[in-house]
């Protein structure tokens, strides 16, 4: 099975997060592998995971900074910034982000109280049996 570019760096994202020892050297060859027409147009190096706290802060300025951010550069990273792994380092962003967002929107999110959804840090969510992508609270 071939896997596209974007599995592969999501796939490095992981293992960066976990800190293996390898990870740097195949985010290299990877990167090596972008043709330059493609790398021109990306304003950096695709982002991934890292738990210096400056790399932290780097990237939570870039999302809320960086005027023509493309989307697709804040998808990619947002799943690595928020790695479980680093959730000591990502959680502060999260409380500066969730002030950020207009009134209207903290109503929104105070309604999801009585919904359940998003769940809050303290429920543990996880995927049922039947691997239907649905999510459920463990009983």
């Amino acid at each position: 099975m071939k896997l596209s570019s974007r599995d592969r760096f999501r796939a490095i994202a992981r293992l960066l997060a976990l800190d293996d020892p390898e990870a740097k050297e195949l985010l290299s060859a990877q990167i090596a592998r972008i043709p330059e027409t493609t790398a021109a147009a990306t304003p950096s190096p695709p982002p991934l995971p890292s738990a210096a706290p400056e790399a932290k802060r780097a990237y939570f300025e870039r999302f809320f900074n960086e005027q023509g951010l493309p989307e697709s550069w804040i998808d990619a990273a947002l799943g690595p910034f928020n790695a479980v792994e680093h959730a000591e380092l990502t959680q502060p962003y999260l409380d500066l982000a969730l002030a950020a967002l207009p009134e209207s929107s903290a109503r929104a999110r105070s309604s999801s109280s009585t919904t359940g959804w998003p769940p809050s840090s303290a429920d543990s969510w996880t995927p049922p049996p039947s691997n239907s992508g649905e999510l459920r609270k463990p009983a």
